[in-house]
């Protein structure tokens, strides 16, 4: 009986090893990690992520916008900042994704043809060191920057960008950038420049990040999209504040404020 025991023992480890030897079995060899050599190229069509404002960004009133109104006592209405307060506005949005991804990474160690990408998993911040203008945070700064004419002022980005490999058996190596700009684009903010390290080092990367319907919304409320009057100024938006009329008498209250941009569509493409 013990000898039979043992020959059914034999028997299965040479069964197993058979099994091993055709990669069926337990652990694998560990997938091969490559970084983007030259030829790489990754563009994803579909970006997901949401931006938090360090300071809520809202427009001041300025009489001045007013003087066409056919109210005399919304006209009258005097100049109020209040409210708003000076940047730098930093900007964090930490938990981004990009799918729908084309084309393919090629470095030393993986395939001919190159590994593809999956998906893209992406934070941005802005880099403490460069943190923008001490100017008003307000709508209407955001969609149309305040230029001091000192570039050293600019605010720059730091992004970071790991991938998932869609093809089997490979990982691909994370990237990350420095000293990216900013600059309004379509529906939304073109995030460009800068200088990348890791994976795509020596490479570029272009993130066109375009705003959700809540946030488009909220830009167009901005006071350099839309001006407030005594038929509209009662409704309370996130950038400008409402006024209020009472017997004759109009008084403002605060806007509510932008303090999140949400990304619900645009493109990331890096090329080696």
């Amino acid at each position: 009986m013990i000898r039979k025991i043992a020959t059914a023992g034999v028997a299965g480890a040479i069964a197993l090893g058979g099994l091993a030897a055709f990669g069926v079995g337990t652990a694998g060899a560990a997938n091969v990690a490559v970084t983007a050599g030259a030829g790489s190229h990754i563009k994803c069509t579909a970006i997901k992520s949401k931006a938090t404002l360090s300071v809520a960004l809202k427009d001041p009133w300025v009489k001045a916008q007013h003087t066409a109104d056919p109210d005399a006592g919304f006209r009258a209405i005097p100049d109020n900042s209040s409210w708003v307060l000076n940047g730098p506005v930093t900007v964090s949005a930490p938990k981004g994704k990009a799918t729908s991804c084309t084309g393919v990474i090629k470095g030393a160690g993986g395939p001919a043809a190159g590994i593809a990408v999956k998906d893209i998993t992406l934070a941005l911040q802005t880099d403490p060191a460069h943190p923008g203008p001490v100017t008003p945070a307000t709508c209407a700064n955001l969609i149309a920057p305040v230029d001091d004419g000192n570039p050293a002022n600019d605010a720059s980005f730091k992004i970071t960008m790991s991938f998932k490999s869609g093809t089997k058996g490979y990982t691909i190596n994370p990237t990350s950038g420095t000293g990216q700009k900013q600059s309004q684009s379509g529906l939304g903010f073109l995030i460009d420049g800068g200088t990348l390290t890791g994976s795509f080092a020596g490479g570029t990367a272009a993130t066109q990040a375009n705003a959700d319907s809540k946030t488009v919304a909220a830009f167009l409320s901005s006071s350099a999209v839309t001006t407030k009057t005594s038929a509209n100024g009662p409704t309370k938006t996130a950038c400008q504040a409402s006024a209020k009329n009472k017997k004759g008498v109009w008084s403002l209250s605060a806007p509510k404020g932008l303090q999140k941009i949400g990304i619900n569509g645009g493109s990331i493409e890096l090329t080696r």
